[in-house]
């Protein structure tokens, strides 16, 4: 070999040496970010609504200006809000829209940024059914944006192995992967869910005056009384007003103003059958009033019991729905002038069961004489 053409033959093998560097730095390099994205351009800013369908029911979340409500169907140009809690006979109303949960809705916002095109699992259309990412059995999820045109849609299926993520496919695509997330947890169509069910909520430390009047007994005033000025560690101390003159253990009041500072609702009555008799606001079972040092003033009414539920229907002036609350919960703002005492309620004895009339009583049988001693 000449020499000469040595140095040729070592620059030819570097180029060769470099080309299969790059070539397999190229094949093992890994798709950005973006481009693994469902929704690349997604935001919630520009989102307008998202729709979740399944085979049982669908729901629509509706985003109106900085808050996102829930609506029973997709919106239409002529939609007007409703936020009215009754009708003029005090029925319980359907309300077209709600306030939705801003929680809820931002676990959601959060799983469609995050969701990627990483596992995939099948291409074969055969197996959408037995993955549940068909039409039929698929949860549907469509993205809008702020003009309601659609951006993207895909169905959620069935869990993967370890229960804490699902089989999804695209609209219009055998693909299927596998994503994290517990995705079929964040997209839902139970309405109540979606729903904001807090009913009120506000620093405690504000309030001045609690008003407890139940049906059938005598109202209960109470009155956050000052200390004296001349005691600089005192602290201030809840006063019975009426209808007896005592304090109040510190341990009861605060169960009403803790439970009525966050208070929330267990659900949302929609039913429009059951009369205003029926739910109790004609003359309701219980009213708590709340005043403020501000002036402010807050009313709960809490109405009659929901069959066997132990639920009880409440009404506030500041939001436009009939709630459903547990009984536990009422019981903890409802309090009793011996309870804020501290005395402890006398539980009714039992009442003795009657016998019917012409019923015989049984007469016990008197005990069997023992046996004479044999002489």
């Amino acid at each position: 070999m000449n020499m000469k053409h040595l140095p040729l033959l070592a620059v030819i093998l570097a180029v060769i040496i470099g080309i299969i560097i790059v070539a397999n730095q190229l094949g093992n390099q890994r798709p950005s970010e973006k481009s693994l994205a469902w929704f690349p351009q997604f935001s919630e800013a520009e989102c307008g609504m998202i729709s979740v369908k399944d085979i049982k029911d669908s729901v629509f979340l509706v985003h109106r200006g900085k808050e996102w409500v829930v609506m029973n169907r997709r919106p239409s140009d002529n939609t007007a809000p409703s936020f009215l809690s009754s009708d003029s006979s005090g029925r319980a109303r359907k309300i077209s829209e709600y306030p939705a949960d801003s929680a809820f809705v931002e676990m959601a916002i959060d799983k469609l940024k995050a969701l990627k095109k990483e596992d995939l699992i099948s291409q074969n259309q055969q197996k959408q059914v037995e993955l549940e990412v068909d039409t039929i059995q698929g949860t549907r999820v469509d993205i809008y944006n702020d003009k309601l045109a659609p951006v993207g849609s895909f169905y959620i299926g069935k869990n993967g192995a370890d229960w804490t993520s699902n089989f999804v496919r695209m609209s219009g695509s055998n693909d299927v992967y596998l994503a994290g997330g517990s995705l079929k947890y964040s997209f839902f169509t139970d309405k109540s869910r979606w729903k904001n069910k807090v009913i009120a909520k506000f620093d405690r430390s504000f309030v001045k005056g609690i008003e407890i009047a139940k049906r059938d007994s005598a109202s209960i005033f109470l009155s956050l009384s000052a200390p004296s000025p001349k005691d600089s560690a005192a602290r201030p101390v809840w006063q019975i007003v009426s209808p007896v003159k005592d304090s109040a253990r510190n341990a009861e009041v605060d169960k009403i103003l803790n439970t009525l500072s966050n208070f929330s609702a267990a659900d949302i009555e929609e039913d429009t059958a059951i009369s205003a008799d029926s739910l109790g606001f004609t003359k309701p079972y219980a009213r708590v009033a709340l005043s403020f040092e501000n002036g402010d003033k807050k009313t709960v009414l809490v109405g009659n019991q929901k069959g066997s539920e132990g639920k009880r229907w409440v009404r506030t002036s500041e939001k436009p729905a009939t709630f459903l609350v547990n009984g536990y919960t009422i019981d903890n703002i409802v309090r009793s002038v011996n309870a804020l005492r501290g005395i402890p309620e006398k539980k009714p004895e039992p009442v003795p069961a009657k016998t019917p009339a012409g019923a015989k009583k049984d007469k016990k049988k008197p005990a069997p004489k023992a046996p004479k001693a044999a002489k």
